[in-house]
């Protein structure tokens, strides 16, 4: 227990769940760090764009507009099942839209005005009151961002390497915090903001620079190696 917050203990077949990414789909996301819901969504809709890129624009719209229909109806207690990705398809499909042609905007500005209407009606799922500024510019920057050329001041190492560790410092800000507070007793804002930035770095040089160079793209690699000469050897399989 922690002030304004209490979190219940979960075993270890939902530690498991989790840890294959399948929170939202077979368990509950673990609670002592809740950003992990949106990994899960994530690897769905990764996994799923071989096929969806392979359809009609038309295709993924409606898809998008059952989304939005659904994304009033909040999940269950849980959400379990793939009904939390279902209800949050929609503006990734809005930007899958733009990116497959980029010339023609009308039916995402289309959709995304219809989400950006239906945003404050829907309580129950975000809760936030402005969280529809948050999704309006997001929104206007997948827009506009094709359309304008970054002033080469945005592309400082510096302000790249912000970005880099933006994603371990969404991932790992509230176990961070968690253990901080309950383990070492840090309880000021400066004591907690400087132990979660320094995770956030100390994780993206392990993971993001270490792991995935000496280990990640190596495998990837020699996976890409084996596809190839597979298909080379038996291109009638295809």
């Amino acid at each position: 227990h922690v002030p304004g917050i209490t979190l219940t203990s979960v075993g270890m077949p939902t530690r498991l769940v989790n840890l294959f990414l399948l929170q939202g789909i077979a368990s509950v996301t673990l609670p002592y760090n809740g950003p992990l819901w949106s990994v899960s969504i994530e690897c769905v809709y990764y996994l799923a764009l071989p096929l969806l890129i392979r359809q009609r624009a038309a295709v993924i719209a409606a898809l998008a507009c059952l989304s939005l229909l659904l994304f009033q109806f909040k999940p269950g207690a849980y959400g379990l099942y793939g009904y939390q990705a279902l209800i949050y398809l929609w503006p990734w499909l809005i930007g899958l839209l733009i990116v497959m042609q980029p010339s023609k905007i009308v039916v995402p500005i289309l959709l995304g005005v219809f989400g950006l209407l239906l945003i404050p009606q829907s309580r129950r799922i975000t809760t936030e009151p402005l969280a529809f500024v948050t999704y309006l510019a997001i929104l206007g920057s997948v827009l506009c961002v094709s359309r304008l050329r970054l002033n080469d001041c945005l592309m400082i190492p510096f302000c790249k390497w912000l970005g880099d560790i933006s994603y371990p410092l969404y991932l790992f800000h509230f176990p961070t915090l968690l253990v901080a507070y309950k383990i070492f007793g840090f309880a000021g804002v400066w004591s907690l903001f400087i132990t979660v930035l320094a995770v956030a770095i100390l994780a993206y040089y392990i993971i993001d620079i270490f792991v995935k160079n000496n280990l990640l793209r190596p495998m990837s690699s020699r996976f890409e190696r084996l596809s190839r000469l597979r298909i080379s050897r038996h291109p009638s399989s295809l």
